[in-house]
């Protein structure tokens, strides 16, 4: 990926991707803000709004650091969801209750048509009182001549 905004221009056969999020794009290295989680179980929370994709292999890789400052310990979960809101594929932690833990999530996606994806997080049980968040640390998204 490249920053457009360094005057950084697509090569010869790449396409420009844009990778929008609630106030901070996502596409930007570094720490891109918290964002809270809801407190029920099993539902998602979006972290980065991403590209319309088009077909083709792509390897998706993000960063998150997880944090549970609720005194009950979860398991979460951080991973990609399609367009059609089916969970892709992703990372998950069990966390200890006023503890945080950083997830890798490395994810190859094939897609026969273009598809959107967004980068979601979520958690098993409904937590008590407390800052449940998740922070993204990096995103990259890479098309994949070949596949393996």
């Amino acid at each position: 990926m490249i920053d457009t905004q360094t005057g950084a221009t697509c090569g010869t056969g790449e396409q420009a991707l844009g990778w929008p999020s609630a106030g901070v794009a996502a596409t930007q290295y570094g720490i891109t803000g918290p964002v809270n989680l809801v407190h029920d179980g099993a539902t998602y929370t979006t972290l980065a709004s991403g590209p319309t994709l088009p077909a083709g292999t792509w390897s998706f890789s993000a960063i998150a650091t997880v944090v549970n400052g609720t005194g009950q310990a979860d398991t979460l979960r951080c991973g990609l969801v399609n367009g059609a809101g089916g969970g892709v594929s992703g990372s998950a932690t069990t966390i200890a209750g006023h503890a945080y833990a950083t997830l890798t999530i490395p994810i190859l996606v094939t897609t026969t048509s273009p598809d959107h994806f967004d980068l979601k997080c979520l958690h098993d049980t409904t937590l008590p009182a407390g800052v449940i968040q998740a922070i993204i640390g990096q995103v990259d998204v890479q098309s994949v001549a070949t596949r393996f």
